[in-house]
């Protein structure tokens, strides 16, 4: 909240407004947010996957 260093209403407010007074910074890290996020769901996603796959190969709940 101290780090962009602009006095606005809320500590939301100034996430939501960043873009225009923090400059690249700001916006970067939203994409930084965002990728990861993107990256973690496509980490479960893989990870779910292949342990299926190997549920269905291997019998063990059968």
């Amino acid at each position: 909240m101290d780090s962009i260093g602009n006095d606005e209403d809320t500590s939301y407010g100034g996430v939501v407004r960043a873009d225009t007074t923090g400059g690249p910074l700001a916006s970067s890290s939203t994409f930084a947010i965002g990728f990861g996020l993107i990256l973690f769901l496509l980490l479960i996603h893989f990870t779910h996957s292949l342990v299926m796959k190997i549920r269905s190969d291997t019998t063990f709940y059968s």
